[in-house]
């Protein structure tokens, strides 16, 4: 029988937090997310637990973990390539209003960023 998530990484967004299970670590995502099971996504170092969707899990756990660095640099990149479409003849920028385009996704990258290298609380 295949379950709702089979083959998709459990939703997130993902905790590390003490296991039931014993002094191992947890990865969980927040209660009630997935219909039939409890909140812990792995529980790390060990347990005799089995969760229909752990290869997934592990996969994208890698996938994330392996590409990070590239992914976070790639939007550094990014985000100092736009420019603001608002200037005026003075040299002022739409600034912190957000009015144009490039400075609404510039904003979001520096969101995304700052969570990415753990500057704010995910």
């Amino acid at each position: 029988m295949k379950t709702k998530t089979e083959g998709k990484h459990s939703p997130g967004p993902w905790k590390a937090r003490p296991s039931k299970f014993g002094k191992n670590p947890a990865l969980t995502n927040p209660p009630g997310i997935v219909d039939g099971q409890n909140d812990y996504v792995a529980v790390l170092g060990g347990g005799n637990v089995h969760f229909s969707n752990a290869e997934a899990n592990a996969e994208f756990i890698v996938r994330a973990c392996n590409t990070h660095d590239d992914l976070l640099e790639a939007l550094k990149e990014a985000r100092d390539a736009l420019v603001c479409e608002s200037t005026n003849v003075y040299g002022d920028t739409c600034g912190i209003t957000f009015t144009c385009g490039p400075c609404r996704v510039r904003n979001r990258l520096d969101m995304v960023i700052a969570e990415a290298e753990g500057r704010v609380p995910a």
